[in-house]
């Protein structure tokens, strides 16, 4: 792992159910996970599409990690005040010491 690399902030959220007023768990909220780490950013492609009469913009961007965080594949990452959601892990390596996490931006 080269230090120098890792540019950016992100913060990770992780899911949090919460009771809805008639006590169905079904609302997932996302709480601070880690507040602030650093991250390099491959950005993989992007296209804006049509969906049922909609704009979309599909980004998928990669993130690359210190190998010592715990990330699953529930997780989501705010990067510029956009959330992404996680497809893939690709877990640490002995040699490198990084995660590397396949995203896609979040259309909410």
């Amino acid at each position: 792992m080269r230090a120098g690399l890792l540019t950016e902030s992100i913060s990770i959220y992780q899911p949090f159910n919460r009771d809805t007023k008639y006590g169905v768990s079904t609302k997932t909220d996302y709480v601070p996970y880690i507040d602030s780490t650093r991250a390099r950013v491959i950005n993989q492609k992007g296209t804006r599409t049509n969906e049922n009469n909609e704009i979309v913009y599909a980004y998928t961007v990669t993130f690359i990690i210190r190998g010592y965080h715990k990330i699953d594949d529930y997780m989501r990452i705010k990067w510029k005040d956009k959330f992404y959601r996680i497809l893939n892990i690709v877990p640490a390596t002995a040699h490198y010491n990084e995660i590397q996490i396949d995203t896609e931006l979040v259309n909410d």
